[in-house]
């Protein structure tokens, strides 16, 4: 499969393929700071199909749980056929692993409708907990 690069903004995101010896820097940049890396040997056996980081930068770290990057992740391996599920009505149900290992374990449940070469939609869900209240008045 081909590197994938995936920036914030839609007309950011590309694909970036090393040559030999020779990187695009305009993806080296991002290589360790602000980009969701994943693998897909996973923790637990059981609906997970890959394990992400996504370190932040900015003296934050690593993000325990990154919906923006799951969803990318999710229809990248449909796309190229690497989910390892079948589809159920068009539909492939997974889960994606992030936050093991800084103690904060987070799976990120996706749902992609589309086939391998072709998506037409990525949902992005799970459960969530409440970590701080406020409000915010202009």
């Amino acid at each position: 499969m081909p590197a994938l690069w995936v920036w914030r903004e839609k007309t950011w995101t590309r694909r970036c393929q090393s040559k030999q010896s020779q990187p695009e820097t305009r993806c080296y940049s991002f290589l360790f700071v602000r980009c969701p890396t994943f693998t897909r040997e996973t923790i637990e056996i059981g609906e997970a199909r890959a394990h992400a980081r996504f370190f932040i930068g900015q003296n934050i770290g690593e993000d325990p749980a990154t919906g923006s990057a799951a969803g990318p992740l999710g229809g990248y391996l449909v796309y190229h056929d690497a989910a390892r599920v079948e589809a159920a009505d068009g539909v492939y149900r997974f889960m994606i692993e992030q936050g093991d290992f800084i103690n904060r374990p987070s799976r990120i449940g996706l749902e992609v409708k589309g086939k391998p070469g072709s998506i037409e939609e990525v949902r992005v869900g799970g459960t969530s907990v409440v970590v701080a209240r406020g409000t915010l008045e202009f």
